[in-house]
């Protein structure tokens, strides 16, 4: 008994973990600094994306990160101003 619940307890927690990933974009902003923004759906499509030594115009030009709110980040971090930040969205969003 005691290891059948070990085992759907161990089952839990990776069902949790695949979760985190398909559900969320771990943003590596440089150093031990790293932002998480939830995803519109589950995918694995930039599930991990470092934004060190990247210009924000190369960074906003990724369409699963714009929409999920990137620019929140930049904006944030000092790499852009709000108004970049609007100008970005609307040259590359639809």
């Amino acid at each position: 008994m005691r290891e059948r619940i070990k085992k759907y307890l161990l089952y839990g927690i990776l069902a949790a973990g695949l979760y985190v990933l398909l559900a969320y974009h771990f943003i590596h902003c440089g150093g031990m600094t790293i932002k998480m923004i939830k995803k519109a759906e589950p995918n694995l499509h930039y599930t991990f994306y470092s934004i060190e030594n990247k210009r924000p115009e190369t960074i906003m030009a990724v369409d699963a990160l714009r929409e999920n709110g990137i620019g929140d980040i930049l904006v944030e971090m000092d790499l852009l101003t709000e108004d970049e930040k609007q100008d970005l969205e609307e040259e590359y969003g639809e």
